[in-house]
């Protein structure tokens, strides 16, 4: 996993991961 934010683009949807 990410240990900071990141926004993931995946299929034209918009994920934003926030683990750290």
């Amino acid at each position: 996993m990410f240990s900071f934010n990141h926004f993931w683009f995946v299929n034209g949807t918009q994920y934003f991961i926030n683990s750290g």
